[in-house]
């Protein structure tokens, strides 16, 4: 398991060093030890299949884990397409067994792999798994220096609206049905199922919504939206920053995101983050992501899309 472990960070930093974000020294030993616990729980439970080319080399593997509960507060198949960049071809193969293993299952499905191998992504809608997202990446010093220089201010004022830290004992039951009012499912697959909600319900309740950077907007009384983030470090972008925005429908399209993500960098920038990252597939995100200067990393695919690939692209 250790040499296979091995093998995949290597092949995991073939792509991540393509990216213009990869540290210089990545830190393999952590990527290594991450692959192991990964292997640990297929052995346990999941799904793997290797492509070797002629020198034995792996050239694509699929590797799939079962959580339950997952990130979707429901049991959900999560996995992940490596592939070498200079042999592609034999993802093809590897992006079949895993639309077949995937058919094999009752549970949701969810898996990612690098961003823009188009005849991966068909080969993987042929065999019923769909882009339905995009992953993003960027520098937190260059965004929020962007958005300094629009002027986005950093406060709702010019809305009348108000914006304060999230308090669990008054916010957390509107945030919940915010999330449940807000979102189309063609936006994000579970972020409307019950299981999700309840699960938000809980991790809103556990100690770290108090402390990180976790913010409600509020129309008077009423919370109208809700942003939250916090950071990680990583193996391979250092400290990496997460994002979480939601607004209720009435207040969609007046430039209030810009002003959530200024005060969210700006808390991601206090806190060390090099990085942020984020997956959308709404048109508003998207297009803010290339503003601020964010590249794509990852497509992140499943039993159901509502675009087509090119959408992505």
């Amino acid at each position: 398991m250790n040499n296979l472990a091995e093998e995949l960070a290597e092949l995991s930093l073939l792509s991540i060093r393509r990216h213009p974000l990869c540290l210089e020294a990545v830190d393999l030993p952590k990527l290594v030890e991450r692959f192991k616990e990964s292997l640990e729980r297929i052995q346990t439970c999941g799904f793997q299949h290797i492509v070797r080319g002629k020198r034995g080399q792996i050239e694509a593997a699929a590797l799939v884990t079962f959580e339950e509960p997952s990130f979707t507060g429901a049991a959900c198949w999560t996995g992940r397409l490596h592939i070498h960049p200079d042999a592609p071809e034999s993802a093809l193969a590897a992006a079949v067994a895993l639309a077949d293993f995937a058919r094999t299952v009752e549970q949701d499905f969810d898996a990612s792999m690098s961003y823009g191998y188009r005849d991966v992504a068909i080969r993987l809608a042929q065999g019923g798994l769909f882009v339905h997202a995009v992953t993003f990446l960027g520098r937190v010093d260059e965004a929020l220096a962007k958005l300094r220089a629009d002027a986005i201010p950093a406060d709702f004022d010019r809305w009348g609206l108000t914006c304060a830290p999230f308090c669990q004992c008054e916010d957390k039951d509107a945030v919940v049905a915010l999330h449940g009012s807000a979102f189309e499912e063609r936006y994000g697959w579970f972020l409307t199922k019950p299981d999700f909600l309840v699960k938000l319900r809980e991790d809103l309740s556990k100690e770290n919504a108090k402390t990180e950077s976790h913010f409600v907007i509020k129309n008077k009384r009423q919370v109208v939206g809700y942003f939250a983030g916090g950071v990680d470090p990583t193996p391979q972008w250092g400290r990496r920053a997460g994002m979480h925005f939601v607004l209720a429908h009435e207040w969609q399209g007046k430039g209030l995101s810009r002003v959530m993500y200024r005060m969210l960098l700006e808390a991601h920038a206090r806190n060390d983050a090099r990085v942020f990252f984020g997956g959308t597939s709404q048109p508003p995100v998207l297009k803010l992501a290339r503003q601020l200067g964010r590249v794509p990393t990852d497509w992140i695919f499943g039993r159901k899309t509502h675009f087509p690939l090119d959408y992505f692209l």
